[in-house]
This record gives C-alpha cells, sequence and structure tokens, in this order.
C-alpha cells in the first residue's frame, strides 16, 4: 500500500521505512536507500530484545530475593548451665529441734551477763632499802716462803721393817756422780721436834750394804745411827755439812707406837 511518502516495512516489523515519494528525484530516493542500509543492522530485532529484558528482570528478581533471605550467624556453643541444688524437705521434727535450738541461742545472747567485780589495786608494798655492804677489810695473804736451794736432790726416803734390836735406825747414803760416796756429811734428825744426837759422819770410798744378805730392803749406806726408847711421832731426817748447815731437803717420816718398820733410808745425791 502506497502512503503519502510513509509506510510500513513489511520485512522489518514495525519499523518505520521512508519511502521515497514517486515524484522525489533519483538522488534523492538512493539517499534514503543508503540511510536505511546503515541504520538497519544497528537495530535489534523486538524479540530479542524482548528475551533480553526478561533475563535481566529475572536477574534483578534474583539479587533481590537473596539480599531478603536472613545470613547465616555462626551460633555460639551453649554454656552448660549449673546444677541447681536439689531441695529436700526438712522433717517436721528436725524442724521443730532447730526451731527450738534457735530460740535457745537468741535467749541466750538477749540475756546480759552480770558485769564482773574488778577486785581493788593492792595496797603499796613498802619496798626495803638495800643493806649497805660493809667494805670488807684487805686480808694479808701468807706469801709462800720460796724452798731454798740445796746442793743436794733426795733421790730417795724409805721404811722397812726392822731386821735388827728393837729401836729405830736411820741409814744415809751420799754420793755424787763423779764418787761413789762422800765423806764428811752427817745428819739433823729430830722427834716430834725434839733435835737427836747423830755421832759420827759419812765415809768416802765404797759404800756397804744395809743387810748383810742381799734382798728386797737392802741397800748401799755410808753411815747408819740407832735410837732407843719411844718411836711413835714424827721424825724429821735432813742431810747437813761439817758445818751443820742443811745442804738437802728433809725427809719426813710417821711412826706408830707399835710400827715394826723401824728401818729409815735416805740417799742424797750431789747436784740438782
Amino acid at each position: 500500500m502506497a502512503s503519502d511518502g510513509m509506510g510500513k516495512n513489511q520485512v522489518g516489523g514495525d519499523e518505520p521505512v521512508l519511502f521515497r515519494p514517486r515524484h522525489a528525484s533519483g538522488q534523492q530516493a538512493a539517499q534514503r536507500v543508503r540511510t536505511a542500509a546503515v541504520a538497519s543492522p544497528l537495530r535489534i530485532p523486538s524479540r530479542p530484545r524482548a528475551a533480553l529484558l526478561l533475563l535481566i528482570a529475572i536477574s534483578l528478581l534474583a539479587s533481590s530475593v537473596a539480599a531478603c533471605l536472613p545470613r547465616r550467624v555462626a551460633r555460639p556453643t551453649p554454656t552448660p548451665r549449673p546444677l541447681r541444688a536439689t531441695f529436700t524437705p526438712t522433717p517436721p521434727k528436725t524442724r521443730a529441734a532447730q526451731a527450738v535450738a534457735v530460740a535457745a541461742e537468741a535467749a541466750v545472747v538477749a540475756t546480759p551477763l552480770p558485769p564482773t567485780a574488778t577486785p581493788p589495786p593492792p595496797p603499796p608494798t613498802n619496798t626495803p632499802l638495800p643493806t649497805p655492804t660493809p667494805a670488807s677489810t684487805p686480808t694479808n695473804t701468807p706469801t709462800a716462803t720460796p724452798e731454798p736451794e740445796y746442793r743436794f736432790t733426795l733421790e730417795a726416803s724409805e721404811q722397812f721393817p726392822a731386821a735388827g734390836p728393837e729401836g729405830v735406825r736411820v741409814f744415809l747414803y751420799v754420793y755424787s756422780l763423779a764418787e761413789f760416796a762422800l765423806p764428811g756429811y752427817s745428819l739433823r734428825v729430830t722427834w716430834n721436834g725434839n733435835e737427836m744426837a747423830v755421832p759420827g759422819t759419812s765415809t768416802g770410798g765404797l759404800p756397804r750394804p744395809t743387810r748383810p744378805e742381799p734382798g728386797p730392803y737392802t741397800r748401799l749406806a755410808n753411815l747408819d745411827v740407832e735410837f732407843r726408847g719411844p718411836r711413835g711421832g714424827e721424825w724429821r731426817i735432813q742431810l747437813i755439812d761439817a758445818a751443820g748447815t742443811p745442804v738437802g731437803p728433809p725427809a719426813i717420816f710417821t711412826l706408830a707406837n707399835d710400827s715394826s718398820a723401824l728401818e729409815l733410808y735416805v740417799r742424797y745425791r750431789e747436784g740438782r
């Protein structure tokens, strides 16, 4: 069908196609044909475009539905709750006993104790004054008398049973390392403080035995003297020189009245 320069394209669908009027010039007709040829490839047919629009609508709808759905959140691990204490009913008798005990405690607490009497302070005690200590009188300490220096040393002082007649017999042996026996010495003998007479002096040379036979009581001597009479008491014997000067320490013996050990023996050595 022809129209006034406008018409429908039978091949391309509803898109309008310009048709030149019959009275148009040939140059204008050629120009219209070229324009339609260039525009026709860029146009999308109507059906594919509807499918594309439907696909876009479905995508938008899926996005909306996904946005509306709740997201999954990691649930926390449940913590177990502590078990509650089981209530055990108290028997009636026990509850009555507890009530009585509570009432008794309340009565004890409520009952005030009587005040404790404070004892009066003790009376002051008279403190005795310290007794003055008398000044001590200085005591004169006796000074020990130094032992005199003797030329002879008392080596032995022995007591033996008597072998002869009744009486106290005294034997002396005086010597030195250079001589077997030293002559000219005597003894000072005191009995209970009484000085006894001693005749003779010591002899030199070889000493002689105190007994004729050897035995446990035999000794060497170069002077002997015998005292008859009472015997009990203290006997003090000391070596003296020819001038009567003590030259050796004394030897002390104590005899009983009925003592049978009547031989007294002393031995002195020159030098210390």
